[in-house]
């Protein structure tokens, strides 16, 4: 079936093309089709004999159907199927009646165009000769669209380079916020250590004195020994003298409980003797085990100490080497990049970056005028970006001065992060000593309790406890003291390192801006001219890419 609504659009061509003076052969063109749309009349009418026909056999069928089973479902749809094809026979005759008119009227349409045509032939040859100008003059100008189209292309590549190199810069900058974010945590870090390191820092203060108090306790307990060695040597050479008497002169021993003043002079020495002698083991015990012990520590402290340099070279030698050729990579990469782009500049000011809209419309008369008017455009946009160019080298150069200081700070930090753990070891190796020697002096002062009990007494007289409270408490205010001190320095520290990394967001703001409105040029640029309907010239656009 022929849709109507076809036939009038082609009757409609036919008029347009007889107004605007087209050629006879494009008219006659359209009359074979509307004559071809007049024979489809006979194939509705073989359609309507079809369906006729299915009637029909549908109809028996539904007798058939009918007469074999009572199903009311059945029934219905086949009375369903039946009333949609008779409104469908019905509306092709309608058709059929509407389709005989529209061929009446072609008929009488294609009489009129075939007088009309008769006309047309005198001026078929003037049109020619139009449209063989025209031809030419189209050609023209497509040879300089080409042209233009392939500056364009080279300097649409030369703008994707600088895109890219800007991407590169944007990157590095986000690298750097993120050191930056680094150095803030190894901050907070060396905060928490430097707290940690004042604590031990006391101890070791706490321990220092302790041991400078058992020294002096040995120097004395030294003395008293030489004291005690000497005045054993005097009653020894007394009592061989008082022996030496009472030998010759020997008598039978009276009994010692009659009479407690009976007592001799030489009871009295054998007594005091035996009391010096008693003094003098434990003083050598005691002497013993402080030289035993003299001895652990001295020998820890040769191990801590070359332990602690061996530790030092290593850190030092390993962090600040790698750290410096890092950074010296970063800087260089970074004024390479700066390079590259001056280099750019300075080839893009020979030529101009053309920035040649979609799909230009080309008239024979305004051809020239049009170019000029681009060629300003371009110059113009041509300056506005060596500016802003200018503007991002200069804010770049600033960058890297900053992340130049940024990183000199976070070297510094790490040096005494360094020196900070290096002095932690040392205090963690003190008070393992200090503990070792602690328990050292449990155990003789357990063996001093267990041979002679005054002597105990008197040991603990020497390392009172309250004193030492008193000593830890003082020790503990200088300490705390200088720990705020530090924590208020490290404070101020971080503060500066908070306004530089918010200086440079603003500058990143700042440059985001730039380029914002660099696009927004770009798309008033391409909306200014409207593509041509006849030329399909595919031109690439001249927007940046999204980074």
């Amino acid at each position: 079936m022929t849709d109507p609504n076809s036939l009038e659009n082609i009757l409609e061509l036919i008029e347009t093309q007889r107004i605007t003076e087209i050629p006879i052969h494009h008219v006659q063109v359209l009359i074979k089709e509307a004559l071809e749309q007049i024979s489809s009349k006979e194939n509705a009418t073989n359609i309507a004999e079809i369906l006729l026909k299915e009637k029909t056999e549908i109809e028996a069928a539904y007798e058939c159907l009918r007469e074999e089973s009572r199903n009311n479902k059945t029934v219905q749809m086949l009375e369903e199927a039946n009333g949609k094809l008779i409104k469908e026979v019905e509306e092709l005759k309608a058709t059929m009646l509407e389709k005989d008119k529209e061929i009446r009227r072609l008929e009488n349409r294609i009489e009129s165009l075939e007088s009309l045509s008769i006309n047309d032939k005198e001026n078929y040859n003037q049109i020619i000769e139009n449209l063989q100008v025209e031809l030419q003059n189209q050609k023209n100008a497509k040879v300089d669209y080409e042209k233009l189209l392939i500056k364009f292309d080279k300097n649409q590549d030369h703008e994707k380079q600088l895109n890219n190199l800007i991407e590169k810069i944007e990157r590095k900058n986000e690298t750097l916020e993120y050191e930056l974010g680094e150095a803030k945590e190894k901050l907070a870090e060396t905060s928490s250590l430097s707290l940690e390191l004042e604590e031990y820092k006391v101890l070791f203060e706490q321990t220092t004195e302790e041991l400078q108090l058992i020294k002096e306790d040995f120097v004395n307990q030294s003395q008293e020994l030489e004291q005690c060695k000497s005045l054993i040597n005097e009653y020894r050479l007394t009592i061989d003298s008082l022996t030496k008497r009472l030998d010759p002169a020997q008598q039978p021993e009276a009994p010692c409980d009659e009479n407690p003043l009976n007592h001799s002079l030489f009871s009295e020495i054998e007594d005091k003797r035996v009391e010096l002698e008693n003094k003098h083991d434990s003083l050598l015990k005691k002497h013993s085990g402080l030289i035993r012990r003299h001895k652990e520590t001295v020998q820890k402290q040769e191990q801590m100490t070359s332990h602690i340099s061996r530790l030092t070279q290593l850190t030092f030698s390993n962090s600040s080497d790698d750290q410096i050729q890092r950074l010296s990579q970063i800087i260089s990469q970074l004024r390479s990049e700066n390079e590259t782009l001056q280099k750019m500049l300075d080839s893009n000011a020979k030529g101009p970056l053309n920035k040649i809209q979609q799909n230009l419309i080309i008239e024979n008369e305004d051809l020239p005028h049009i170019l000029k008017l681009t060629n300003d455009q371009l110059s113009i946009e041509n300056e506005s970006l060596k500016k802003e160019i200018k503007s991002l080298t200069l804010i770049n150069n600033e960058r890297l001065m900053t992340s130049e200081n940024m990183e000199k700070e976070v070297l510094n930090l790490k040096k005494e992060l360094s020196e900070w753990k290096m002095k932690t070891i040392q205090l963690n190796y003190e008070l393992e000593q200090i503990q070792a020697s602690n328990k050292l002096d449990e155990q003789v002062h357990d063996d001093e309790e267990g041979n002679n009990g005054n002597e105990g007494e008197s040991v603990r007289e020497n390392f009172d406890p309250g004193q030492q409270w008193a000593q830890l408490q003082r020790l503990w205010r200088d300490e705390t003291a200088h720990q705020l001190d530090s924590a208020k320095k490290h404070q101020e520290q971080l503060a500066n390192l908070e306004n530089k990394s918010e200086s440079l967001k603003e500058e990143e703001k700042e440059n985001t801006n730039v380029e914002n409105n660099k696009r927004k040029l770009e798309t008033v640029d391409s909306g200014t001219v409207k593509p041509p309907p006849r030329k399909k010239i595919n031109a690439t656009s001249n927007k940046c890419p999204q980074q």
